[in-house]
Order: C-alpha cells, then structure tokens, then sequence
C-alpha cells in the first residue's frame, strides 16, 4: 500500500508541468517558502546573507532552539540544541548533542521540473532515548528532496523526499520517505500571510520490534502566520502544529490514551 502512494506521488510531480510556475523568486516569496513543513524538509533554503532564528516547544516541557544561515544562493548550514523540562519543573535533560545540518540546492525549480536539494541533519525530535541511541522521532540523516508550486491552484506547493537516518541503534536501518504540501493564502500581492502545511513520513526505519512505530507512519499538519510582514528588515511567524495525529506509537497497556503532540513555534529571519 505505501509504495503504491510512493509512486503516485512521483507521477504526481511528473505530469503536472503544464500547471506549474517558474520560479523566479524574489526575496519576500523566498522568506515565506518552508525549509521544512514540520518535521520533514523541503527543497527550499534560507535565502543568501540572511539568518533564520527558530524555537519550537514539545512534550514534557522540551524546547529546541535552531539556527540557519543562508550562505550562498544553494547553500545553507544549521545547528540546533535543546532539552525536555526546560519549561515546568524537575531536572533539565539536554539532548545528547547538538545537531547540525547541511543543505545544497542541487537544482532550483523551472517550469517543468521542480527544485532538489540534497543534505544532511542530525536533529532529531522530542526525547533522546539512551536504550536505541536515537530521538522518539528519528533525524533524517542524508536526504534528498524536491519541491514544485503550481498556478493551478495559487500558493499550493507539493514536497516529497527519501532519507537514510544514522539513528539505526533500534535494528531498523531502512531507507525511508516522506510526502508533504503547504497552501499559501496572501491578503496582498506577492504577501504570503498564512500557510498551511501537511506532511507524512512513512516511518519504514521506526517499525521493528525495537522501534515506536506502529507502523501507521506520522502524520502532522499545522497553520503558519506571518506575525510581522516586515520590522526593520526581518520577518516574525508563529505556527502552531499537531505532530503524530495518526498516534503511531507502540504502547504497553492497551488501556493506555494516546493523544497528537502539539507544539508551538516562532520564527524570526533576519539579513546580515
């Protein structure tokens, strides 16, 4: 059933050239371009001379604080570091160390073929489990992704991509994929106000019998504001999330509730 949706996808990007847009992006339409949906990236980066400042929250008090930078019109570095009971009480526990990524542009999009980026990110997401040596939520480790807008449908982006995470201490070293699209909705030309955004990774590396999967994949989707349009030369969004909607999570007891992560994050680009 999933490679069946696999391959959709890839025709899906394949076939729909005749709705597409050439992408000559200026720098207000780059800024509001995701460099990831939620978890998963896309092919877009941080425009040259600019730095993107991120902090997004997750459960038990976890905060993770990122930073990008845009060094060149195809290539941009990152790092991040946080901790879970950083809000709230108890005992402050640092992830194991800090991530960093590494993204390259490969191909910017044209009017028939949509943009690919290759990198690299260590960053995974909420607890870091010391049994498996990985995150709740595996970092992609080597990706590749591609990303098209189309006219058809103004603002609407599609996104897909295959990664290999190193985080295999659980026995599951499978190459993985994910899928994912955002919806820009703009009160004034070339202004992208709102974005909505949804994404699903297939998890095939997090469903052995040592891994949290359950096999369903996650599903996340969130809302994405643009807080402040332009203050002094940078731009402020909040975006708020339900991460693990789908709830594939092994459990214990069966008794057990299991409910989506929700996670707040704010966003603020800045140019040097």
């Amino acid at each position: 059933m999933k490679k069946d949706i696999i391959i959709s996808i890839l025709i899906l990007f394949s076939t729909l050239p005749a709705f597409s847009q050439i992408q000559t992006l200026d720098r207000r339409t780059q800024e509001a371009l995701p460099r990831e949906l939620i978890d998963c990236p896309t092919a877009n980066i941080t425009p040259r001379r600019s730095i993107e400042l991120s902090g997004r929250t997750y459960a038990n008090g976890g905060v993770l604080i990122g930073m990008s930078i845009g060094i060149t019109e195809r290539l941009m570095v990152s790092g991040s570091f946080g901790g879970e009971n950083i809000m709230g009480e108890g005992p402050i526990k640092w992830n194991q160390a800090p991530g960093v990524g590494l993204r390259y542009n490969f191909l910017a999009e044209t009017f028939s073929y949509p943009a690919i980026t290759f990198g690299f990110s260590s960053q995974g997401y909420d607890t870091w489990q010391d049994s498996t040596s990985r995150y709740r939520i595996k970092s992609k480790g080597f990706f590749a992704a591609m990303s098209k807008n189309y006219s058809m449908i103004p603002g609407l982006g599609l996104h897909g991509g295959l990664n290999y995470s190193l985080e295999n201490g659980d026995d599951d070293s499978d190459l993985n994929f994910f899928v994912g699209a955002h919806w820009a909705f703009s009160s004034q030309a070339e202004i992208q106000d709102l974005i909505i955004h949804a994404e699903y990774d297939f998890a095939i590396n997090d469903n052995s019998l040592r891994s949290n999967g359950a096999g369903k994949g996650y599903l996340n989707a969130g809302v994405r504001w643009a807080f402040a349009q332009e203050l002094f030369a940078t731009r402020l969004f909040i975006e708020f999330d339900l991460r693990n909607i789908l709830l594939n999570t092994k459990v214990k007891n069966p008794n057990d509730k299991l409910y989506p992560n929700r996670i707040l994050r704010i966003v603020f680009m800045g140019y040097f």
